[in-house]
C-alpha cells in the first residue's frame, strides 16, 4: 500500500529542490539582469512547473490498493544481502540528491545560469533514483506493517 506512493514522494521532493532553486534565480535575477541570470531563472521555473504539474497529475492516479497475491518468502541469506543492497543503494540516492540539489542552489545563488544547464540530466537520474528509493521505502513499511499484522 505505501509502496504506491513511493514516486509521488519522490517527484513531490524533486519538484520542492526545483522551487527553492527558482526562489534563489528568482533572488539573483533583481540583484543583477545578466543572460545567466535569466538562463537559470527561466530554467529553474519551467522544471519547478514541470514537477507541479506532475504531481498534481500523479496525486489524481495514485490509489491505495493492496496487493492481491501474496510475496513468496525468500531464504533468509538471500534477504539478508538484499537488504543491505538497499542500504547501500538508498545511500548512494541519498548522497547524489543531496549533491544535486545542493548544486542547483548554490548555482541558482551564484547566478550561473549556464552551468545549471548542465545539472539538467543529473537532476533527472536523481529524480529516478528518488522514485526507487521512496518505493523501496515503502515496500519495507509494508513488509513490516504486514509482519505485524498477520501474527
Amino acid at each position: 500500500m505505501f509502496a504506491n506512493f513511493g514516486f509521488l514522494v519522490a517527484t513531490s521532493v524533486w519538484t520542492l529542490g526545483w522551487i527553492a532553486t527558482t526562489l534563489l534565480a528568482a533572488e539573483r535575477f533583481t540583484r543583477s539582469t545578466d543572460v545567466a541570470s535569466i538562463v537559470g531563472l527561466v530554467m529553474a521555473a519551467a522544471f519547478a512547473s514541470a514537477g507541479t504539474w506532475l504531481t498534481v497529475r500523479m496525486t489524481a492516479r495514485t490509489k491505495a490498493v493492496d496487493p492481491e497475491t501474496p510475496t513468496p518468502k525468500e531464504p533468509w541469506l538471500r534477504r539478508i544481502i538484499g537488504w543491505f543492497a538497499a542500504i547501500a543503494w538508498c545511500g548512494a540516492a541519498v548522497v547524489w540528491n543531496f549533491t544535486i540539489i545542493g548544486g542547483e542552489l548554490k548555482m541558482a545563488h551564484d547566478g550561473d545560469g549556464w552551468s545549471m544547464l548542465i545539472l539538467i540530466p543529473w537532476s533527472l537520474i536523481g529524480w529516478f533514483l528518488m522514485g526507487v528509493l521512496f518505493v523501496g521505502i515503502g515496500m519495507l513499511l509494508d513488509s513490516v506493517i504486514g509482519a505485524f499484522w498477520e501474527t
